[in-house]
């Protein structure tokens, strides 16, 4: 009998430990995630991340986990200032290392369901969302020559070369974006040699965009001769607006 509950407090004990070591590697991968979110979305903290499914260590062995649930709290827009974002990643795919070390960029998934959480005090704002989307805003207008620093990347692509450049970063995903690449082209085939156009895929890009501050697709910029940022917009701004901006330079 002695030996029996030996046996059956060995095995307990190994079966804790291993229970223990499972959610020790969800914990640290969780951690991990939310680091690279939070540099990669240009957050002001952490956003919360839990893998869900048990065993953890069997869901990456197989490199797809059942479901992966992220919250991030204020997360600022221009249009309706500071907003929670959630988002569950049915079916993710990941390979185990790229969880574990935080060197994950992107993630397949069978299924995503998302939600934004405005405050009160937003929804004000949001009712005039359909009228500011897309709309041309004056930045930077008052930087002098030499006050600036143009990013490699964006030297690079020409930007600051004397002549104005309208810059829109996009995404083999991004639906909304072909509209950009029409408009674009509308304005300045109609006024050869005004400005050239540079087009930035956002996930061959992710630093230049960080930089910039761009937080969704499609982002459309506007830059004089000097490689000032002069105009920008969220969504596909219109054809005169953006004529507007460029004849203004």
């Amino acid at each position: 009998m002695v030996g029996v509950r030996k046996l059956i407090f060995g095995l307990v004990v190994l079966l804790g430990l291993a229970v223990l070591a499972d959610f020790g590697a969800a914990a640290w991968s969780e951690y991990r995630v939310s680091r690279a979110l939070r540099e990669g979305g240009v957050l002001e903290s952490d956003p919360a991340v839990t893998i869900h499914g048990f065993p953890f260590l069997l869901q990456a062995r197989d490199g797809h986990y059942e479901n992966v649930e992220i919250v991030a709290d204020n997360v600022h827009t221009d249009l309706l200032g500071d907003i929670t974002v959630e988002a569950n990643l049915i079916g993710a795919h990941a390979e185990a290392g790229e969880l574990l070390d935080g060197s994950i960029r992107s993630v397949p998934v069978d299924l995503l369901y998302g939600r934004v959480m405005l405050d009160a005090t937003a929804l004000g704002v949001g009712t005039a969302l359909r009228t500011r989307s897309g709309k041309l805003r004056t930045t930077g207008a008052g930087a002098s020559a030499g006050t600036h620093e143009l990013h490699p990347a964006l030297a690079t692509a020409g930007v600051g070369d004397g002549v104005p450049v309208v810059l829109h970063f996009s995404a083999p995903w991004c639906g909304p974006c072909a509209a950009v690449r029409r408009v674009v082209v509308q304005v300045l085939d109609r006024d050869p040699g005004r400005a050239r156009e540079v087009e930035l895929d956002l996930d061959e890009n992710p630093v230049l965009a960080r930089k910039l501050g761009v937080l969704s697709l499609p982002t459309t910029f506007v830059f004089d001769g000097e490689g000032r940022e002069r105009f920008r917009a969220s969504g596909v701004p219109s054809v005169d607006d953006l004529r507007t901006a460029l004849s203004s330079l």
